[in-house]
């Protein structure tokens, strides 16, 4: 038989429920404000905006017009060695990766019979001069003459040759650089060829180094940096005191480009270090009969952290743990040099869709700490205004089609409609409107990010095993044991007395 339910009994189970339902409500709404109210603090801590009124004066300055790019840094002379004659290699005084100056010797082949034939072509010439001054007393035809005096011609070239290849059995370094190839070792057989030393440039077709264009030293194919290099030299040596960079342009900024722009260089040069600090967990501590223990440790690093942790017994433990840690980083800094464009290719190599076009970019000087093949990015300049009135161009507002400034004078403010001109750098040209001197008033929106803050905290909890907080380093356990006393986890798993 089912229990009757009476007025009062189903009054009393609707009023436990709607208080119930009432309870859920009111923890909801809760959560939700918490969650707005701290959104809506985060982000206004996250940026503030600020508008500030600037005052600037118009002045004279330089505006300048250019087109960004990267390009490839490369040796403007790469030669090329080999010995004029052929001979026994007597010695090799480098080695690849050497640093070498104009005029070091690098390397001897055998001289003796060099000079032989040094010998033997000057009594050649001799003979042929005394065939043409006896025939010419003779009164020889002309005939007869006319081949005297070739025979001595082909002589003296005889001589030349012999005292150049003689000269030439020691080679020397023709640059100051570095040697970057090696294929000659003592007691080799090399057979005669003529040096040569070319251009890293870019430009079009040609012989020479690797950047495309010159002659000599190699062979080019193409035009501009991706040509292709090949090295035919005994000994190759490239210059380390004059530089040029290879970039490229797109066909929309090709015809901008003119010989003789002045570029600035900026070669890629980067290192980063870090470190973090802060410790590790501070300790463990509180178990049956009150041990206390307590620890300290240092992070790595620029931050130092500390962490501490007390217990009582009875099974409650109290553990504070505070830290700091910082993480640094550094760029390596890269000093600007200056070049002038040297040539713009007119051939265009395509990637994809993208047609672009080789640009050489002659570095102004020796700088130092350059390296072939590094990156740079280069700004060249194609368009120069100097001593033209500028005034910021977040100073010019727009109303109607015109261009509008606020004009200061004494405590009024006025706008007026000027004229400008190129508009570069975050800088604009004034035609008309203004005269140097002249102040003019703008706002200034700017975002402030929020700050940060540090705070530390404690962590209480009853019954079972008490946490340390988290500290500096790590911190050890009570007297470098393990769990305090020595023990290990219990409780099934979990900490000594089997709190969690």
């Amino acid at each position: 038989m089912r229990p009757v339910m009476t007025f009062v009994g189903r009054l009393a189970a609707r009023r436990r429920l709607l208080v119930a339902l009432i309870v859920v409500v009111v923890i909801a709404a809760g959560i939700i404000i918490y969650a707005v109210t701290r959104g809506g603090s985060d982000d206004a801590d996250a940026a503030t905006p600020t508008v500030t009124s600037r005052t600037v004066t118009a002045e004279l300055s330089t505006i300048k017009q250019s087109i960004s790019t990267t390009g490839t840094i490369a040796p403007a002379t790469q030669s090329d060695l080999t010995f004029p004659a052929s001979g026994k290699v007597t010695s090799v005084l480098v080695i690849e990766g050497d640093k070498v100056t104009v005029g070091q010797k690098l390397a001897t082949i055998d001289s003796a019979s060099l000079a032989a034939s040094l010998a033997q072509a000057k009594l050649t010439l001799a003979n042929a001069q005394e065939k043409l001054a006896s025939d010419e007393s003779a009164d020889a035809s002309s005939e007869q003459l006319a081949a005297d005096e070739s025979a001595v011609t082909t002589a003296t070239d005889g001589v030349t040759s012999a005292e150049e290849d003689l000269a030439g059995a020691t080679m020397t370094s023709p640059v100051n650089g570095v040697v970057t190839s090696m294929g000659l070792v003592v007691g080799q057989q090399v057979s005669g060829s003529s040096s040569s030393s070319g251009s890293s440039g870019g430009g079009s077709g040609g012989t020479g180094g690797t950047g495309g264009a010159g002659s000599g030293g190699g062979t080019s194919t193409g035009s501009g940096s991706t040509s292709t290099t090949s090295t035919s030299g005994q000994i190759t040596v490239i210059s380390t005191d004059s530089w040029i960079v290879n970039a490229t342009v797109d066909s929309n900024s090709v015809d901008l480009i003119a010989k003789g722009n002045q570029a600035t260089i900026v070669p890629s040069s980067s290192s980063s270090s870090s470190s973090t600090t802060g410790g590790g967990f501070g300790q463990f501590a509180g178990r049956n009969g009150g041990t206390t223990g307590g620890g300290t440790g240092t992070g790595s690093g620029t931050g130092t952290g500390s962490g501490t942790g007390t217990g009582t017994g009875s099974g409650t433990g109290t553990g504070l743990g505070t830290g700091t840690g910082s993480g640094a980083a550094a760029s390596g800094t890269s000093s600007t040099i200056y070049g002038t464009v040297e040539s713009v290719g007119l051939i265009a190599s395509s990637s994809g869709q993208t047609a672009t076009f080789p640009v050489v970019i002659k570095v102004t000087g020796s700088p130092t700490g350059l390296h072939s093949g590094a990156s740079a990015t280069v700004t060249l300049i194609y368009k120069q205004l100097s001593n033209v009135l500028v005034i910021p161009t977040s100073a010019i507002t727009q109303q109607d089609g015109k261009s509008i400034v606020k004009l200061v004078s004494g405590d009024s403010t006025t706008t007026r409609e000027v004229t400008t001109g190129t508009a570069s750098g975050g800088y604009t040209e004034i035609v008309s409107g203004l005269s140097e001197g002249d102040q003019v008033k703008y706002d200034v929106i700017s975002v402030v990010p929020g700050g940060t803050g540090t705070g530390g905290g404690t962590t209480n909890r009853n019954g079972g095993q008490g946490y340390g907080g988290f500290g500096g380093g790590t911190g050890g356990f009570p007297g470098g044991g393990s769990f305090p006393g020595g023990g290990a986890a219990g409780g099934g798993g979990g900490f000594p007395g089997g709190g969690n």
